[in-house]
């Protein structure tokens, strides 16, 4: 069954929107970055409660909670606004919280508009073994399950979409 709000959903690039303008920026003092950082160090990494996580809630949770992103399109609408570096942390941000809770179908299904701007994040990040396993992984689902007609569509339209030629296999 495909559902409406799939085929209305746009996906999310780093190229969309704003590049290098900083319209948000967190309202954190460098007393509470210190603090986070001298709290959650790589020496006693947990799964649950880490730096990159803590960092990235301080940065962003009062910036979207000022944008009450709670739909598709005031998710869009924050993603415009932010610059190319807060996109790609925004991008891990969502899907890791969703991954490393549950599932990768969770995150494609609860956050598909999130799902092609994960390749672009991790080539962005140099990491293309990554961004390989996790391309496999996308086009498995999106090749096979109806819900994901609209980012499907939308892959396949992007420039040089010759290299997603597999989904129409």
């Amino acid at each position: 069954m495909v559902l409406s709000s799939n085929l209305k959903m746009k996906i999310l690039k780093l190229s969309d929107g704003n590049q290098h303008a900083n319209f948000f920026s967190a309202n954190v003092s460098l007393s509470e970055i210190d603090e986070v950082k001298s709290s959650y160090t790589w020496d006693n990494f947990s799964e649950d409660e880490n730096l990159m996580w803590e960092m990235g809630d301080l940065l962003f949770s009062d910036a979207v909670n000022q944008q009450q992103v709670i739909d598709n399109k005031s998710d869009r609408e924050f993603w415009s606004k932010l610059n190319k570096s807060q996109k790609v942390l925004r991008a891990f941000n969502v899907f890791d919280n969703t991954v490393r809770h549950s599932v990768f179908f969770e995150f494609f299904y609860n956050s598909p508009q999130y799902s092609y701007v994960m390749i672009e994040v991790f080539k962005e990040l140099g990491q293309t073994k990554l961004m390989a396993d996790y391309t496999t992984l996308l086009f498995t689902y999106i090749k096979e399950d109806d819900f994901f007609n609209g980012v499907r569509e939308q892959i396949k339209a992007l420039p040089n979409s010759d290299k997603y030629s597999t989904l129409d296999s």
